[in-house]
């Protein structure tokens, strides 16, 4: 029987973000015919104990003291030799410069996951971008075999940084563990408010976020539904501004901040409407399980969200950032249940068709037999 290929993921943290998340499903999609394991640069923790559970041996890079770069990478070189890894997977900029570095040193393929729409090289001007682009072009073409795309949108966002990106940038779309989302009948409505409609929202307290398009969103929605409630499932830097929003505006009673959660699919089994108000996304993962669980999507439209939710099928894309038109929408279909559970049985269906784990585990699967036993230069 062939053994298992041995991949170590490299993470910049293990906080509670889109990549981490979709790792640790990965972690358990891929076997048995890939063992992982995963290391990261420092920051959050708050996966950790979720890794172990699932047997995933994790490893700390960065220690104190002088050149902390320079000893994660010489960290990274060591357990990549003593642990007879096979292949070096990236997940962002910081963690794919010491990833690159130690594919190089031990000759391990490096595979890179793009998870951001934008090419961060348009912060650097005239001269010194040009010069920077190229210095990453070059790098990533000695180093790099493979860079997964997670959706369309982020794919065709990094087509022009990416040397030879005909033949190494590929489309893999993040997935999801469907199983939890089986269930997710409405027995636990009324658990966590009043018996008014339920609004939720899952992911991270950040700019990008703009979760106070929604905190605003329900000062107008209050009007036609005074009993409506909006749950914000998570955690995160902006979580401070946006309670004093709130406050502000005197929606303490219909805004509830449930903090980082573990049963996130009890909680959307609560929920009427699923609602999502980012700025940009390289995918939108809270949106894709919202689907599973048969919840449809009101979203700010932005080109990741085109992929996922199928507008007016399964959920609405608001084009304008505007608070009213979105509490508008959401109104409508709060008062027009027929509608509004079609398009939760649609929202389903799509996530069952284009969203399921085991599919993307397949796909990168199939990337990693590629390049396993190929000298990375």
């Amino acid at each position: 029987m062939t053994p298992p290929m041995r991949v170590l993921h490299v993470l910049p943290d293990l906080g509670t973000g889109g990549g981490q998340m979709l790792v640790l499903e990965l972690a358990k999609a891929l076997r048995p015919d890939a063992e992982v394991e995963v290391a990261f640069l420092g920051g959050p923790e708050d996966l950790r104990q979720d890794f172990e559970r699932c047997g995933v041996p994790v490893h700390r890079l960065l220690a104190s003291g002088c050149w902390p770069r320079a000893r994660a990478t010489l960290t990274l070189v060591r357990l990549t030799r003593n642990r007879a890894i096979d292949v070096l997977h990236a997940h962002s900029s910081p963690d794919k410069h010491i990833t690159q570095a130690a594919g190089l040193i031990t000759r391990r393929p490096v595979i890179a996951h793009l998870h951001v729409w934008r090419d961060h090289a348009h912060r650097d001007q005239g001269m010194t971008r040009r010069v920077r682009s190229w210095a990453r072009r070059l790098a990533g073409l000695l180093t790099v075999r493979c860079y997964i795309a997670i959706s369309e949108s982020v794919m065709a966002a990094n087509v022009s940084t990416i040397a030879r990106a005909n033949h190494r940038l590929v489309l893999v779309r993040n997935g999801i563990s469907l199983a939890p989302y089986q269930s997710s009948a409405r027995s636990s409505r009324g658990s966590m408010t009043n018996d008014g409609p339920v609004l939720l929202w899952v992911g991270r307290f950040s700019s990008e976020k703009d979760v106070p398009l929604l905190v605003k969103m329900m000062s107008f929605l209050r009007d036609s539904h005074p009993s409506a409630r909006l749950l914000l499932a998570g955690e995160g830097p902006q979580r401070s501004r946006i309670q004093e929003e709130v406050a502000y505006l005197g929606l303490e009673a219909t805004v509830i901040f449930l903090g980082r959660r573990t049963d996130i699919p009890t909680i959307m089994a609560t929920a009427d409407v699923f609602v999502f108000s980012s700025i940009s996304e390289g995918f939108g993962l809270a949106v894709a399980e919202a689907q599973a669980a048969g919840l449809p999507v009101v979203a700010c439209r932005i080109p990741a969200l085109e992929e996922i939710v199928e507008d007016d099928v399964t959920g609405v894309l608001v084009s304008s950032r505007n608070p009213y038109e979105m509490a508008e929408s959401v109104r409508c279909l709060l008062e027009d249940n027929a509608r509004r559970l079609a398009m939760g049985r649609a929202a389903r269906r799509r996530a069952h068709e284009l969203f399921d784990i085991t599919c993307t585990a397949a796909q990168l699967l199939a990337v990693y037999r590629r390049f396993v036993g190929r000298a990375n230069v």
